[in-house]
Formats: C-alpha cells, sequence, structure tokens
C-alpha cells in the first residue's frame, strides 16, 4: 500500500526524532563515563613513572608548572619542555615555581612560546621530542585536559611512550563535578573538544615518525 504523501512526511519526522533521541542518550551516557574516568583520576595520586623528558602543557593553573618542575627535580626525566608560555614570562618566571634551589633544574628546561592550544603544543612538543631524540616522555596537565591531549600527542609521535600525569586543578570540583555548575560546565566543554580531536577536526597536525 502506497502511503500518501502526509503520512510519508509523519514516518520521517518520526524517524529522525527517534535518531535524535538515540544520539542525545549516546551523548549523555558518553558524557557520564567521560566524566567518571575524569573523577577516578582526579581522586587518586598519578604514578611518577621514569621516562627521557617531560611535557609541562600550560594552561588555567600554574600548578602544572609546579608539579612538572618537581618531576624533574626528583629526577625522574633529563629535560622539561615548558609549552604554551605567556609570551610575558622569562625562565626566571617559570623557574620560581619551582619549591626548591631552581639551580639545579635551570640547564635542563626549555621554554615554547608559539603553542596557542592543545594542537600547537603537540606539534611543538613532536619537534622538541625530535630534536633530543626522546623515545618516553611524561605529560603533565589539568586532569580534565588529559584525554584530549594524549590523543592530539599520539597522533603526531605515535612511536614515542607518553606517560599522563594528571593535576588537579584548583578550584576545580571533579570529584564531585555533578555538584558544581562551573565544573560540569567545564567538563561538558572539554568533552566536545575531545570529540572534535577523537574525529581530527582540530587542525592540521605534523606527525613525527
Amino acid at each position: 500500500m502506497k502511503l500518501d504523501k502526509p503520512q510519508e512526511d509523519r514516518l520521517w519526522l518520526s524517524a529522525l526524532l527517534y535518531f535524535a533521541f538515540g544520539l542525545t542518550i549516546l551523548f549523555i551516557v558518553s558524557f557520564l563515563l567521560f566524566a567518571q574516568g575524569r573523577r577516578h583520576d582526579a581522586m587518586n595520586a598519578p604514578e611518577k613513572p621514569t621516562a627521557d623528558g617531560i611535557v609541562i602543557l600550560t594552561g588555567m593553573s600554574d600548578e602544572r608548572i609546579r608539579q612538572g618542575l618537581a618531576l624533574l627535580g626528583e629526577g625522574y626525566a633529563k629535560r622539561a619542555l615548558v609549552s604554551g608560555v605567556h609570551k610575558s614570562a622569562d625562565m626566571d618566571r617559570i623557574l620560581s615555581f619551582a619549591e626548591f634551589d631552581p639551580a639545579r633544574i635551570s640547564c635542563c628546561v626549555d621554554l615554547d612560546y608559539r603553542a596557542t592550544n592543545t594542537v600547537g603544543n603537540a606539534g611543538e612538543t613532536a619537534m622538541w621530542v625530535r630534536t633530543h631524540g626522546y623515545r618516553s616522555i611524561i605529560m603533565v596537565t589539568s586532569t580534565h585536559h588529559i584525554p584530549r591531549s594524549l590523543i592530539e600527542l599520539r597522533r603526531v609521535i605515535p612511536n614515542v611512550l607518553i606517560h599522563p600525569y594528571a593535576v588537579n586543578a584548583p578550584g576545580v570540583q571533579i570529584q564531585s563535578w555533578w555538584r558544581y555548575p562551573g565544573t560540569l560546565g567545564l567538563l561538558l566543554g572539554e568533552y566536545v573538544r575531545y570529540l572534535l580531536s577523537l574525529f581530527d577536526l582540530t587542525g592540521d597536525h605534523m606527525v613525527l615518525s
């Protein structure tokens, strides 16, 4: 039996509504899994592996720099790259975050002023890794930023072992993210950016083989 035009339109509309509903449920469930993974990392102290180098991805919190320099000072790697440094911050400013005598590590810290986002961080990291011939790095960044950063770095340095080191940014309540609208919004925004990275919609990448 052939359907008339109004019936066909209703069927198409119903199909689109079911499809949109399914996508919404999929997004919500996958976001909850993402958020739970970030909560798990926030509630557990990160491991401190040894590696050739340390890459510190700057961002909202100076705590990333503080903990990254601490790893270098404790001898977990030979050298560190601080990526995405603001143009107003010189080496003395960066080393001032060290909670020990910065002279111990002043020889072994490099600053990147060019990166302005995670894709840029990955590109600068790739060049730094290639320059020094490193085969393993510790990646220091905020807890919510770990999944997206891993995608971008693994895309450009696929043969380099990356150890993620999650830092809990002050004021970000990931342990109880559902209670805090600001943290919920932060995680939602980060999850959308993570999906863009996952499907390689974030721009050009330089691959280091």
